[in-house]
């Protein structure tokens, strides 16, 4: 396929002017990055359970003659600041900025509870917090979804930091990609990039 061909022919990708090999391309040069970051993750997932030393570290030591001794004061601070998130949540609150956008505000707060409700926004909030905190970044994402009597419904959700990567040169919102990993058939590859996604 011709470089930045239209990428209506790709396999369902729409309005992007990048090809299927240039989207590949552009993800696997930034996994570098975020490997580093996962496997730092996975360390603070040891952390977190109160063993701050993974099964290579435990056998450096032994060669050593030293002995492997997990940190468990580590895990009692997070414990203590995650514990304390969840007794002190927070909500999205909009707030009017000119006397004539009141009730819009007040309509948008209305909005949010009802997406905070829907999303049980209490404990996925707390499970966001407790991957940025304890384990490397934490990631929610907006979707929407269909309820049962066919009803469009806004929900917010947690998504393992280690499923999702984005432009590692970003600063702030300006990155040019968000991706959110998933388990595909390698035929299917190029309908996962959608740049229309970004987020």
């Amino acid at each position: 396929m011709a470089r930045h061909q239209k990428a209506k022919s790709l396999y369902g990708v729409k309005d992007t002017k990048y090809s299927a090999s240039d989207l590949v391309t552009i993800h696997t040069s930034h996994i570098k990055y975020f490997d580093e970051l996962w496997t730092r993750g996975r360390e603070n997932e040891l952390y977190r359970t109160g063993s701050n030393l993974s099964d290579k570290q435990k056998d450096d030591y032994t060669r050593q003659d030293r002995i492997p001794f997990p940190n468990a004061i580590t895990c009692d601070k997070l414990n203590r600041i995650i514990e304390s998130q969840q007794k002190s949540r927070t909500s999205v609150k909009a707030e009017a900025t000119k006397p004539d956008s009141e009730v819009k505000a007040e309509l948008l707060n209305v909005r949010f509870k009802q997406i905070e409700k829907d999303s049980n926004f209490a404990h996925i909030g707390s499970r966001i917090f407790e991957s940025g905190v304890a384990f490397m970044y934490g990631v929610g994402e907006i979707v929407a979804e269909y309820d049962r009597n066919g009803n469009r419904v806004i929900k917010i959700k947690d998504v393992n930091y280690k499923n999702c990567i984005w432009d590692s040169n970003a600063v702030s919102a300006d990155a040019l990609f968000l991706v959110d990993e998933a388990d595909i058939l390698t035929f299917s590859l190029p309908t996962g990039y959608d740049l229309k996604r970004r987020r």
